[in-house]
């Protein structure tokens, strides 16, 4: 359990991140299907989400 609570804060994270980055440059935050969309991307990084 305390490795799947791991893998949900890692990819809290990163998305929290990539709202802040695209807040910061563009001045506009992305939407829920915008950052939906690039979680495929996310996978190959890390094998363990695609289980």
């Amino acid at each position: 359990m305390f490795y799947t609570l791991k893998l949900c804060r890692k990819l809290y994270n990163y998305a929290l991140n990539m709202r802040q980055q695209t807040f910061k440059e563009t001045g506009k935050g992305l939407t829920y299907n915008q950052q939906q969309n690039t979680l495929p991307a996310f996978g190959p990084v890390l094998q363990t989400f695609k289980n």
